[in-house]
């Protein structure tokens, strides 16, 4: 049995920690200073930034959530703590809106499935 911080844990929270990582690379910030940053290792940035790691996808208002937090570091607005609770926020809210939207794709497949004219061409 899976518990939902697992998910967060295992599949949004590099994601988000990846989108932060790649958006201040590209605001000019060093490996290492993201590293500081985000408290993780270089290594980590190194496979945020070669999409190794934290490549699953966020939903938009996530990724929206996102950029508004890269902004906020690169701006020194925000740091310490502040940085992993809104990652944190993010990743839970990736999740929700995640999950949202994979119920709804799964249940355009099943519809899609229960046709009447993909019931004829299955038998």
């Amino acid at each position: 049995m899976s518990l939902p911080c697992d998910d967060v844990h295992w599949h949004w929270g590099p994601a988000v920690t990846g989108e932060l990582a790649r958006g201040l690379s590209q605001s000019g910030w060093s490996g290492t200073k993201i590293a500081k940053a985000l408290g993780i290792t270089s290594a980590s940035v190194s496979y945020f930034l070669k999409y190794k790691r934290g490549t699953q996808l966020l939903p938009p208002s996530a990724m929206n959530a996102c950029m508004k937090l890269c902004k906020g570091v690169h701006g020194g607005k925000i740091s310490g703590v502040a940085i992993e609770f809104e990652m944190a926020r993010i990743a839970v809210l990736a999740r929700h809106e995640g999950n949202v939207a994979e119920q709804k794709r799964m249940l355009s497949i099943c519809k899609s499935c229960l046709s009447p004219k993909m019931k004829l061409e299955a038998h």
